[in-house]
């Protein structure tokens, strides 16, 4: 970590401008209603990523994150220092009000690693909390045992490296700021190491010791830790506070800290913690089920740069999204977790085959998950290096009408209706008994949580609230019922939060600082086109930090999602592939527009018998050569197509039309949405074979 500069110069202009201005507004008619227990507005996240900001922050930051130094440069991601969507103590406990005001606040917004986002999230324990509306000065001022703020702390006075890159907490704070951004990941104690070595060894020269001491230099905290640690500690509190940038300065600084030569070499070798939660990175199967082989990449980043990114794959029936959803979740689990959700490993193998495996990987770390199975074993192979708390719920995921006994609702992974139709999904009745404290009294703040939430997907279609009972109660068409009680299109997506709500409440005090990695088969199912339209992103607003794998028929949930989080799977003749399609984004996309790309792949949206109709003219057009008959037919069928397919007015219409048909009839079982360099050159023949057809008529019709 290296402090920053408190003087940071003006603002961006457009943290000041009418949206940002609008956005305040709305802050403060959200904060005067004093309801700690509501959620405040969404932090404007198009102003947030304008590209003055970050040209600033790369200036201000160097181009480094601010709390690894990990360089950034384009690549680097928005951080709200104290969050603005609800702060998560040390205990879980979440406040909602805090830090919303400071959303735009140049002061609080900061240049950071996805990795380092990625652990943060929302969390910011505090010991005593600063009022609300207060500003950065006097928050900094007024709270106390908070994360190491770059911009604010001295890092030498709270954290020490060791020359094998290894870094502690001289305090609590520094130590907290190490656990809660996990400072030690592997990849960071290996750069530092390097940084390190080069910084502390006797052969290296002098001028290259005062180069990694620049401020952009890569990791040049790690180069002023250790200059500090080899001087008197009076002087260097002092050095440090004032961080001389005088190269001559900083030069006579190097030469006494290593007056004596050589540097410490005292290696430490960190004792290996549990591993922590992470987002998954890759999946790779091989022999489970129906899929020889495949590969599934997550983004890095979902809508929020908090979070990885999640996926959504499409593809026809049978081609096996069901079983890639089973085995990333067995690849989750582990060994001993799919072995007791009673999974056989038999089961898994693809017929014909010997062994297979599932290799998880995830974002922040190197360790993988591994399940291996083969043939002559009822017992799962491998290890679970990463808890991952994993909630599977398959096409038909009914709701139980009782409670389900322990077997059926356990807290560490939940995915048994992925892998039958006949489990049930625990839902309103499991998460009833997290509402009540131990004596039975209501949780009044965990109701308040829950209401929230659910609130947050029904998304105004209906309203939950807290009845005269302190039960949670759903006001649908103006009758208020117990969850349980809903029509079936309202339970459908009531019964799925419920039970998500259900496993991470065991963990989690509230749903915006909940994390877990969920699966759900045809997210689509039993719901109206309304509610397929705002599905996804209803369950991304309702849990912000979780990470989502679904399939779908339908293209309808796909209007939100983020470039890289669609992904097709399909059969070739190697079997079943996974690939990215050539759409980035289906925002501005019509139903048609996305049916006909190659997302789905739709010749055209029109009735039966003029997709037959059509099938046919591309079939005859595709013919480089076409006897007389095929002709005939070709322009019986080219008359019989209805004026919805354009065809063209005019012979320079009729011209461009047929090219375009005839390219497209011989390239039907490829994605041409983007044209390769070969592709424009076929083109170009076509359209001068076309100009020479039509010259070679009209001599004809001149004779």
């Amino acid at each position: 970590m290296y402090m920053i500069s408190k003087r940071r110069g003006p603002a961006p202009r457009v943290l000041r401008s009418p949206g940002a201005n609008s956005y305040r507004a709305e802050l403060a008619i959200y904060l005067d209603r004093e309801d700690a227990s509501e959620r405040p507005p969404k932090p404007p996240y198009a102003l947030l990523e304008n590209a003055e900001v970050r040209q600033s922050l790369n200036r201000l930051f160097h181009g480094k994150c601010a709390y690894c130094e990990t360089p950034v440069q384009d690549f680097g991601e928005i951080d709200l220092f104290r969050p603005a969507n609800g702060a998560e103590g040390t205990g879980g406990d979440i406040f909602y009000q805090h830090y919303c005001w400071l959303a735009l606040d140049w002061a609080n917004i900061y240049l950071a690693c996805s990795d380092c986002l990625r652990e943060k999230r929302n969390r910011f324990p505090a010991e005593q909390r600063g009022p609300v509306r207060a500003s950065v000065a006097q928050l900094r001022r007024l709270e106390r045992a908070t994360l190491l703020d770059p911009c604010s702390d001295e890092p030498f006075e709270h954290l020490e490296i060791e020359p094998g890159g290894y870094l502690t907490g001289k305090t609590e704070r520094g130590r907290l700021t190490i656990d809660i951004l996990d400072l030690n990941r592997t990849s960071l104690v290996h750069d530092r190491a390097t940084t390190m070595t080069l910084f502390m060894s006797a052969q290296t020269p002098l001028e290259m010791k005062v180069d990694a001491l620049r401020p952009e230099a890569p990791f040049a905290g790690v180069a002023w830790l250790a200059l500090m640690e080899r001087l008197p500690s009076n002087l260097a509190r002092q050095l440090w506070r004032q961080r001389p940038t005088s190269r001559h300065v900083v030069r006579r600084l190097v030469l006494r800290a290593f007056a004596d030569g050589g540097g410490n070499y005292n290696y430490r070798v960190p004792v290996p913690e549990a591993e922590r939660r992470r987002y998954v990175k890759r999946v790779t199967v091989r022999n489970f089920r129906g899929l020889k082989k495949a590969v599934l990449d997550f983004p890095p980043r979902g809508k929020e740069a908090k979070t990885a990114g999640s996926v959504v794959v499409l593809g026809d029936n049978g081609v096996g999204k069901t079983s890639l959803l089973q085995a990333v979740a067995l690849g989750c689990l582990g060994p001993r977790n799919a072995e007791q959700a009673g999974i056989s490993p038999r089961w898994c193998l693809t017929e014909g085959e010997q062994r297979g495996e599932i290799a998880v990987e995830f974002w922040g770390t190197e360790r993988t998950n591994l399940v291996r199975f083969d043939s002559s074993s009822e017992l799962f192979e491998g290890q679970e290096s990463v808890p991952v708390m994993v909630l599977g719920y398959g096409a038909y995921r009914l709701a139980a009408r009782g409670e389900l006994g322990v077997s059926g609702r356990g807290y560490d992974y939940r995915v048994r209706s992925l892998f039958s139709e006949r489990a049930l999904v625990n839902g309103a009745l499991g998460l009833r008994q997290h509402l009540t404290l131990p004596n039975g009294v209501p949780d009044r703040d965990r109701l308040q949580d829950a209401s929230r939430a659910l609130n947050a997907v029904l998304r105004g279609r209906a309203k939950a609230s807290l009845g005269e009972d302190n039960r949670l109660i759903v006001d649908e068409y103006g009758r208020s019922q117990p969850l349980d009680e809903l029509s079936s299109g309202f339970k459908s997506v009531v019964a799925i939060t419920a039970d998500i709500m259900d496993v991470m409440y065991e963990v989690w005090n509230g749903m915006t600082s909940a994390q877990a990695f969920i699966l759900i088969d045809e997210i689509d199912a039993h719901l109206h086109p309304s509610w397929r339209l705002a599905v996804v992103e209803a369950l991304r607003d309702t849990f912000p930090l979780a990470q989502f794998l679904m399939t779908t028929h339908d293209p309808l949930p796909l209007r939100g999602l983020a470039e890289g989080e669609i992904v097709i799977l399909d059969r070739n003749e190697d079997g079943i592939r996974l690939e990215r399609p050539t759409v980035r984004a289906v925002n501005g996309m019509t139903v048609d527009q996305i049916l006909t790309s190659d997302l789905f792949g739709l010749e055209t949206t029109l009735d039966a018998e003029t997709a037959d109709r059509l099938s046919r003219y591309y079939s005859l057009l595709s013919r480089p050569i076409q006897s007389v008959g095929q002709q005939r037919e070709l322009a019986a069928v080219e008359a019989a197509l209805p004026p919805e397919i354009p065809l063209g007015d005019s012979p320079r219409e009729r011209l461009m039309y047929r090219i375009i048909d005839t390219y497209l009839a011989r390239h039907r079982s490829e994605r041409v949405d983007k044209l390769s360099q070969e592709s424009v050159n076929e083109l170009v023949d076509l359209f001068e074979a076309a100009e020479q057809d039509m010259i070679r008529q009209d001599r004809e019709g001149q004779v």
